[in-house]
């Protein structure tokens, strides 16, 4: 009798390590499948961040910018200088990896662009009017291919990116990295134009030049020097442009659209992103 208890026990014993063994397997390979989706996921984000600020830089705040041809999505000659550089950027990204970016309404290779307007919401809960040709809007999905949910029917998931990029009236800027020199507006942007164009294409080095230094004395140049608040003397201007002085806030003022320009970007929450938009078969 005690001899038959004990092979009972046995039994059992190795059936629940049996079934602890699958368990374990199984969490292990779900895990991996979670963690493939966060990477995709990531992913996704990163290729729509990255193509719109690539394709803001070439936002004028006119319409004329807004050209783009939403039937690929790399770059093709129907494409305005903006949509072409956020489509270049995100098949630059894809190259070679194992996450590619697709259009999410085709399924091809590439991106989605398109230019909004309206209400835009930043990150911060603030709400901006834009006007056409002031934002660029990047979508996009990536495939993730399951291990052990295949077991429960489910071969994968696509999750999904999407970014907008635009451009805003800058407020101030704070560094203790600003050099006590200015280049003049005329000497980058048309002045006369309504927005302001720009003389020289987006993205060229400026020179500050001097033409010539006559008797040792400053000569003419397309720059002049600067004091900002707190500034004074000359060993003030050494330690500015050394940059090892105070930090100081600079206030810009102007028009959307003008000089001083900056482009803030927004990422859409990726848990609503997937709960949303995600699919699966």
């Amino acid at each position: 009798m005690h001899k038959k208890t004990t092979n009972i026990n046995r039994g059992t014993t190795l059936m629940l390590l049996a079934t602890a063994i699958v368990a374990l397997i199984g969490a292990a390979a779900l895990a991996i499948d979670i963690g493939k989706m966060y990477l995709a996921s990531q992913r996704a984000q990163d290729v729509c961040d990255s193509a719109a600020l690539a394709g803001a830089a070439y936002l004028t705040g006119l319409g004329t910018c807004t050209v783009v041809d939403d039937s690929s999505g790399v770059s093709t000659s129907g494409d305005g200088e903006s949509a072409r550089a956020a489509k270049d950027t995100a098949q630059a990204n894809n190259s070679g990896r194992t996450f590619p970016a697709l259009h999410p309404t085709t399924g091809a290779a590439g991106i989605k662009v398109s230019f909004p307007s309206g209400t835009i919401t930043r990150d911060d809960g603030r709400q901006i009017q834009a006007k056409l040709g002031e934002a660029i809007q990047t979508n996009c999905k990536v495939r993730v291919e399951f291990g052990f949910a295949r077991i429960f029917g489910l071969g994968g998931m696509y999750v999904h990116g999407e970014a907008i990029a635009l451009l805003q009236q800058s407020e101030s800027i704070s560094s203790d990295r600003f050099s006590p020199w200015v280049v003049g507006d005329t000497t980058i942007w048309n002045v006369n134009n309504n927005p302001p164009t720009p003389i020289v294409p987006l993205g060229t080095r400026i020179n500050m030049v001097v033409s010539d230094w006559p008797s040792g004395i400053l000569g003419p140049g397309n720059y002049g020097a600067i004091a900002y608040a707190g500034d004074q003397g000359g060993a003030a201007y050494r330690d500015r442009i050394a940059g090892v002085a105070p930090p100081v806030k600079v206030t810009l003022s102007g028009e959307p659209g003008g000089s001083n320009r900056m482009v803030r970007a927004r990422r859409k929450d990726r848990r609503i992103q997937k709960r949303s938009t995600g699919s699966s078969r």
